[in-house]
């Protein structure tokens, strides 16, 4: 089912923005001309990328600097090498894992942007 989130001309090439799609928050991508989707929350400590970064297909996180392939939803490099696994912790007792984005199916029509919020492409 996909749900009416944004004008197409509201999401300008390289532009981030956030919306909401049945209580899932979004963050819409332009690159290369094609919109992506992908959870607006980073997989590392749930900072809002909105306010973050988007340099081509990647995002980054504007807390600790984590990057996420847009596309693909993969945490490409998180604030702590990804071997040390969902186990290790930081010297204040956090998680150091970062999990992929989670990716939603997106459509473009009638200039109005449309994202399918129970697609879940990745986690």
């Amino acid at each position: 089912m996909y749900v009416d989130v944004a004008a197409d001309g509201d999401l300008a090439e390289g532009g981030m923005v956030a919306v909401k799609a049945e209580g899932e928050e979004v963050l819409l991508c332009r690159y290369e001309g094609k919109v992506f989707a992908v959870s607006r929350r980073c997989g590392h400590e749930g900072a809002a990328l909105n306010i973050g970064a988007l340099g081509g297909h990647i995002v980054v996180c504007p807390l600790h600097y984590a990057q996420f392939d847009i596309i693909t939803g993969e945490a490409l490099l998180g604030p702590a090498d990804k071997s040390y696994g969902t186990d290790a912790k930081s010297p204040r007792g956090k998680t150091l894992d970062t999990k992929d984005l989670k990716t939603y199916d997106v459509k473009v029509k009638n200039g109005r942007i449309f994202v399918d919020p129970f697609s879940k492409i990745s986690p």
